[in-house]
């Protein structure tokens, strides 16, 4: 990783030298917004260390991530999904996969986390944790990967698998979207 750093300076510098007087401010502002997005990827490639989800993730490959979460708890999975330690460095798998562009790991990711799961003990259902460690998701997927706010709010759905008189009960879990209806009266004023 401490290579990273001087070689993008060198391809910056290499640009600069081929472009010339084309070399201007938005080109340069623009050529160092990708080199920080790829040295940030390339950083974390070489730092990742063992641990299964961050290999997973680099890798982009969803079946080794649902293998190394397989590992975890009920109750520990969501945190799994939710933060990850790399050289002492806390980072959002969620967010890091969204960066990268690893998209069938973040839904795969997203939909984890929003599926009920239950054991002796508990119910586990990661939506309060997911808005809890990533309050800006939203706006997140929406700007970086908008395929995935579908699955996002579908996980936010739950219905009855009975019927009664021609009616399905279902609950929306919304209320970090829209806040309170008791005290968030205007749609429009909400969070």
């Amino acid at each position: 990783g401490e290579y990273v750093k001087p070689f993008g300076k060198a391809i910056l510098a290499g640009l600069e030298e081929l472009s010339g007087e084309l070399w201007q401010p938005k080109q340069i502002t623009a050529w160092k917004n990708l080199w920080s997005r790829v040295s940030g990827c390339v950083g974390r490639s070489l730092n990742v260390g063992t641990n299964l989800i961050t290999v997973a993730i680099v890798n982009g490959d969803v079946d080794k991530f649902r293998d190394a979460i397989e590992c975890a708890p009920r109750r520990d999975r969501m945190s799994w999904v939710t933060r990850v330690e790399v050289y002492g460095s806390i980072m959002s798998p969620l967010y890091w996969a969204i960066r990268d562009g690893k998209f069938a790991i973040a839904q795969f990711m997203i939909q984890d986390l929003l599926a009920l799961r239950a054991d002796r003990d508990a119910y586990y259902y990661g939506r309060e944790h997911l808005w809890k460690t990533h309050p800006d998701i939203i706006p997140t997927l929406c700007t970086d990967c908008p395929m995935l706010v579908e699955d996002l709010l579908d996980g936010l759905l739950w219905h009855s698998q009975h019927v009664h008189d021609g009616k399905v009960r279902a609950n929306y879990y919304i209320s970090e979207l829209y806040g309170d209806p008791q005290t968030n009266h205007d749609a429009w004023k909400t969070p």
